[in-house]
């Protein structure tokens, strides 16, 4: 699943987001090559609240960042982190969503003929993977 980065200006007050995309930070070490980035709050969940004061506003999740916040919300500054935010996506929706085998929908005698084909041509990866299906059927 690919998410596009967007501006904080795209969301709504009460939008639970998260940021995609380090900020990009010029410091003195520009002059030297180099970059520094800043990932803070990268796959975090946040609430969106709003923006005021040159400052995007958001209420922390985890107890965690609640507690070193001491309650309070966590102000960002626009002219640093205005881009590289999307929707947060729960990673827990990713359990449970391997995609199928296919040879879930295949019959008994096919699958003994996938066997036999794989074991023929020495992919044993793939008569590891039919082996596996027969046994869940316990044919």
């Amino acid at each position: 699943m690919r998410q596009e980065p967007k501006s904080i200006y795209d969301f709504k007050p009460g939008d639970i987001v998260t940021r995609i995309e380090p900020s990009a930070i010029i410091n003195k070490g520009m002059f030297m090559g180099g970059l520094n980035y800043d990932d803070s709050y990268v796959g975090e969940k946040l609430i969106f609240l709003g923006i005021a004061n040159g400052c995007a506003y958001f209420e922390p999740t985890d107890s965690f960042t609640y507690l070193i916040e001491k309650g309070e919300p966590i102000s960002l500054p626009i002219h640093k982190f205005e881009h590289g935010w999307a929707h947060y996506i729960d990673p827990i929706t990713f359990i449970g969503t391997k995609p199928l085998s296919k040879y879930v929908s295949m019959s008994d005698v096919k699958l003994f003929g996938e066997l036999d084909n794989a074991i023929g041509v020495e992919d044993y990866e793939e008569a590891s993977r039919i082996q596996h299906e027969i046994d869940k059927r316990e044919i």
